[in-house]
Formats: C-alpha cells, sequence, structure tokens
C-alpha cells in the first residue's frame, strides 16, 4: 500500500457516519457512485439467495430485456462481494447481503420487498418443482458449510 492510498483509506475511514459499520459506509458508497439502474439491481440482487441474469429480470419486472439484464448481471459479479459458481448463479457474501436485507426491511422499502419476493416465489414455482427447489438449497447449504469449514480451517493452519 502507498503513501497516498493509506492516506485516502485513513480519510475514508474518518468519514464514516456514527453508528454505522464500514461494509455499510462502503456499500453506500457503491449504490451512491453506481447509476440508478445498477444500484437498483444490486439492492434487487440481495433478495435471493443466488441469481442469474434471468432472476435479475424478474426481479426487475422485465424479462424480455435480456441485453439489459445480461449488462446489469455483468456489472454486479465485478464487484468483489459476489461470487459466482460454475453454473453461472451469484450470491452475496453473506454479511453484504445481510446489510442489503436490512435495507428492504426498513418500512419505506418493506412493500416492495414484500411485491419483489411474491414475484420471484411466482418465478420459481412455475419454474422449478418443489424438489428441485429443496435440492438446490441443499446443496447451497453444503457448499457454504464447506467453505465456512475450510476458512476454518486455514485461520487455524495460521496461527499454528
Amino acid at each position: 500500500m502507498t503513501k497516498i492510498d493509506a492516506e485516502r483509506l485513513i480519510q475514508e475511514l474518518q468519514n464514516i457516519p456514527s453508528g454505522q459499520s464500514f461494509l455499510e459506509h462502503s456499500l453506500s458508497q457503491i449504490l451512491r457512485q453506481a447509476d440508478k439502474q445498477l444500484g437498483e439491481a444490486i439492492r434487487l440482487c440481495s433478495i435471493p439467495h443466488w441469481f442469474n441474469a434471468e432472476i435479475l429480470g424478474v426481479l426487475r419486472q422485465d424479462t424480455k430485456d435480456m441485453v439489459v439484464n445480461e449488462k446489469l448481471f455483468e456489472a454486479i459479479v465485478e464487484y468483489s462481494f459476489v461470487q459466482v459458481d460454475a453454473d453461472g448463479l451469484a450470491t452475496y457474501h453473506e454479511e453484504v447481503r445481510k446489510v442489503l436485507i436490512h435495507w428492504w426491511q426498513q418500512k419505506d422499502n418493506l412493500r416492495q420487498y414484500k411485491l419483489v419476493s411474491q414475484w420471484l416465489s411466482n418465478y420459481f414455482l412455475a419454474t422449478y418443482n418443489s424438489q428441485e427447489i429443496i435440492r438446490n438449497l441443499q446443496a447451497q447449504q453444503r457448499t457454504r458449510e464447506n467453505l465456512l469449514q475450510k476458512d476454518l480451517l486455514y485461520a487455524v493452519e495460521a496461527i499454528f
């Protein structure tokens, strides 16, 4: 890290509003700097546990404009808090997702959150049968548990 980078980081840390975590502040900066459409898409993609361009279209209520959905998806997956699996499904880091879900649960946003969740539910019910949904969620949980175990193992190895 250069001296300029360190000074910028110190300045950024000093600018964090009281009562806001570094993560919350960083996300608010990302959303502020993104154009309106991308900022909205970032928030929307926190509602499902995983998403792709098609699901982003459902969240945006614009499944026909796959060019825009793909463009937004590609922009979102460039962020370091997003992981894409071998099947092309993206997930947010859980802490980032928690911050964004907290935003959705605020009184002013809750109505739209429920509406978008219903659209998503309708999409999944029409697209997948319940057994497929359960298998996918179970596989996702196993993947999360494996990643957490690996992280814990690396942390323990680093200590010793």
